[in-house]
């Protein structure tokens, strides 16, 4: 079987905070197994980009060759080490910007009713360890201390079912589906949701007499930069026609579903 070890950079650690080797470290590690779903399957994922990229000092060039080829013999371990070139190299280079507009897409193609902040994955995380792991180590994890979970990442809506606290988890066993269903609120979509404005609407968007002003300045222009800045100031502008078509017509399709 197979174990990944990742390693996720720390930021944010101030100097105070800094009181043991551990926290002087820039990076948290941790393993990860095979997970049965290929698209969040994270060891999945790094294979096949260390393989991808020739990271991995091994001669096999596939996941399937990596689970099947290796002899082991006598021994009951067999380190995969990377290539010296590709040590300080990040694995997922990606800028924050390209995340947001990930983000943002993803959420728009699993038909989100309303746009939900990449800082909500760090709450939800946080609130999924506790009670699961100790609090030392869920505080390293996520590198802040207890006092910071208490004041910062609860949520306006209590988790539980209090009423457990007066009958008993016995009595209220019946109701568990509910709570579950409750605290995945915010996860609520519909998969039929617009996802893009019609080729018709972008084609009036087209004749919008600021566009076509832009263009007539454009044709009388000789200057070539400034052609440039025109050109771009009317994508700039069908972009952020588009967008807010979208956004209304998403409105309007919630409104009429609910």
């Amino acid at each position: 079987r197979f174990i990944v070890t990742s390693n996720i950079g720390r930021n944010k650690i101030k100097k105070t905070q800094m009181t043991c080797k551990y926290r002087k470290q820039k990076n948290v590690a941790y393993s990860v197994p095979l997970v049965p779903f290929p698209v969040l399957c994270l060891m999945s994922l790094i294979i096949t980009r260390a393989l991808d990229m020739g990271a991995l000092d091994t001669p096999y060039q596939s996941v399937h060759e990596l689970l099947h080829r290796p002899n082991l013999g006598r021994t009951d371990r067999l380190d995969i080490p990377w290539k010296e070139e590709f040590l300080d190299k990040p694995l997922f280079p990606l800028r924050y910007s390209q995340f947001l507009e990930l983000w943002t897409r993803c959420l728009l193609v699993v038909g989100c009713c309303k746009p939900i902040r990449p800082y909500a994955l760090r709450v939800g995380a946080r609130a999924r360890m506790d009670g699961i792991l100790s609090s030392a180590l869920r505080n390293y994890i996520m590198s802040h201390s207890g006092a910071i979970f208490e004041h910062d990442y609860q949520t306006g809506v209590v988790r539980p079912n209090l009423a457990s606290l007066a009958f008993g988890p016995k009595a209220v066993s019946r109701d568990e589906t509910l709570f579950n269903e409750l605290r995945n609120m915010t996860l609520t979509h519909d998969e039929g949701a617009p996802i893009s404005v019609s080729e018709e609407k972008i084609a009036k968007f087209q004749t919008r007499n600021d566009i076509t002003e832009l263009r007539a300045m454009i044709y009388a222009s000789t200057n070539k930069s400034e052609k440039n800045r025109l050109n771009k100031q009317i994508r700039h502008t069908i972009d952020t026609c588009i967008k807010l078509q979208l956004d209304a017509d998403r409105q309007a399709y919630f409104k009429e579903a609910d």
